[in-house]
């Protein structure tokens, strides 16, 4: 009689088996999931900025928003004379924290903590740099023959400047504490390049969110005249340019919060009108 045939169920194969099978399913399953996910963004359109009029009346020349984004201050031209105004955006009042001169004002920078405000003020041939308080009172002087606005460090201990040498021909690039002492240059460029200086919109260096970089706009002279940015490392002022592309113009950078810029720099070219009303994105 022969002896029934013995089959041998091997247990954990079929369990790794199992475990093959279902590991699949899914991976399929996320990897659909994930490009459909991927086609829908692309499919929605970003959402536009929300603009608000702020209805401010006058010839407003230049205007700044507050860190915290609740106030807007700016200068305004009544007859030959320019003052600085700051608007309470919640409630639409207004508040003259310095009074009408013969002067020009611009070059508007708040401090990081709101409490006060930079701005360039006019003197013969030469600017120089104030702050006030976002409250009123005397303005008091931090600097002298500045041609940029400031920018703040993160930590709002210190700023950053452009001046110019015309003896030298040269730009430096200045650092120096919140109260406008101990000033030192962290690095220069001399003709035929230059660190941007004035400028209508107030062009000036960018401080990064995270303190190590800035970056400043820059200009050649030469035939081929063309502007650039500039990465200044804050450490030892070592600078490299952005080789992505050279512009006609270049006039206020803006890093974006989170840091990322770091990697990718965005240039925000102004584009305004001389008598364009200011408004706040949101």
């Amino acid at each position: 009689m022969t002896k029934p045939e013995t089959v041998v169920i091997d247990r954990g194969r079929n369990v790794k088996r199992l475990w093959l099978l279902v590991l699949g399913v899914l991976l399929v399953g996320g990897t659909s999931a994930w490009l459909l996910f991927s086609r829908q963004r692309r499919r929605d359109p970003p959402k536009q900025p929300e603009q608000v009029r702020l209805g401010i009346g006058g010839n407003v020349i230049e205007a700044a928003i507050s860190p915290d984004g609740k106030s807007v201050a700016y200068v305004n031209d009544e007859a030959g004379k320019q003052s600085i105004w700051l608007r309470q955006i919640t409630t639409g009042t207004d508040l003259q924290i310095v009074s009408p001169a013969n002067t020009k004002y611009k070059g508007l920078s708040f401090f990081p903590n709101g409490d006060y405000l930079s701005y360039l003020k006019t003197e013969g041939d030469s600017r120089d740099l104030y702050q006030v308080s976002t409250f009123g009172g005397a303005s008091r002087r931090l600097a002298t023959n500045v041609d940029t606005p400031v920018s703040f460090s993160p930590d709002g201990t210190q700023f950053t400047l452009v001046r110019y040498s015309a003896d030298g021909h040269i730009t430096t690039l200045i650092i120096a504490d919140a109260n406008g002492s101990n000033e030192r240059p962290l690095t220069t460029l001399k003709e035929p390049q230059f660190f941007s200086r004035g400028g209508f919109y107030s062009s000036g260096p960018a401080w990064s969110p995270d303190g190590t970089v800035i970056a400043v706009p820059a200009f050649s002279v030469t035939d081929k005249t063309y502007r650039e940015i500039m990465l200044v490392d804050v450490a030892d002022g070592k600078m490299n340019a952005i080789n992505s592309g050279r512009w006609n113009i270049i006039e206020k950078l803006v890093w974006l919060a989170d840091g990322s810029m770091i990697r990718q720099f965005h240039a925000v070219i102004a584009s305004f009108e001389r008598t364009a009303a200011p408004m706040v994105f949101t």
